[in-house]
């Protein structure tokens, strides 16, 4: 899913809002990125991830998507990916990136398409708060983010397949 990101994030100060144990705050800076801020709600992960990729210009710490702690206008590109499903105030997260992202900066953010998996029999996921069809991420995030937007669909076929989702391919 990093990886969505990599021909943007060149000269970029990048927030990668739950980032985990941190290997994909690395991969932006390694890509390019001027500076990454790298949050997430676990502390253990971010104890781990500052230990195995702290570097010049990638800060960790340990706080919340919902509020976030940083100025407005102060990031270029918030990275996000398989996050608002765990949130419980999934629109103040987007508040929160619209407040600090700057005028015409980029927000790249992922969501399982649960209704996709579930047709293959998988379980529902216990942490998940919410479960997203592409419509019911659609009408959450564009009137708070903009209508301006690419949609990509992933795809398990022996690791990720991505591809661009057009008009003309909804599901």
């Amino acid at each position: 899913r990093y990886a969505l990101a990599r021909g943007s994030v060149r000269g970029k100060r990048v927030l990668d809002a739950a980032c985990g144990e941190g290997y994909g705050a690395s991969l932006l800076k390694k890509w390019g990125a001027q500076s990454v801020e790298a949050i997430d709600i676990d502390k253990q992960a971010i104890e781990k991830a500052t230990n195995l990729f702290a570097q010049k210009d990638i800060h960790f710490q340990c706080h919340t998507c919902e509020e976030l702690p940083f100025e407005d206008a102060s990031f270029d590109m918030v990275c996000s990916f398989e996050t608002i499903e765990h949130l419980e105030h999934p629109e103040a997260f987007l508040r929160e990136i619209r407040r600090v992202l700057k005028t015409g900066g980029i927000v790249i953010m992922s969501c399982p398409n649960d209704p996709y998996y579930k047709q293959f029999g998988a379980p529902d996921n216990p942490f998940h708060k919410k479960q997203y069809t592409y419509f019911d991420f659609k009408e959450m995030v564009e009137p708070i983010l903009g209508s301006d937007v690419r949609y990509f669909l992933a795809f398990g076929i022996g690791g990720y397949l991505t591809i661009s989702l057009e008009r003309g391919t909804l599901p």
